[in-house]
């Protein structure tokens, strides 16, 4: 847990290896900053949501 903006936070890690190898995230859209998350690990049978309260490009190229 963190503070961003006043927020109490979680970072989270996703695996995107599967992802193609020349996926932009500069240019790309997702993860922008307010945009609103939906995680599920089994089949949608239970969901939690998550909001992007910050973005910084060299976090999403780490992996």
């Amino acid at each position: 847990m963190e503070t961003v903006n006043e927020q109490n936070c979680y970072r989270i890690q996703y695996d995107s290896s599967k992802k193609k190898k020349t996926f932009q995230y500069e240019n790309s859209r997702r993860f922008m900053f307010g945009s609103l998350l939906c995680f599920t690990s089994d089949n949608f049978q239970s969901l939690i949501f998550g909001k992007i309260v910050q973005r910084d490009i060299r976090d999403l190229e780490k992996r």
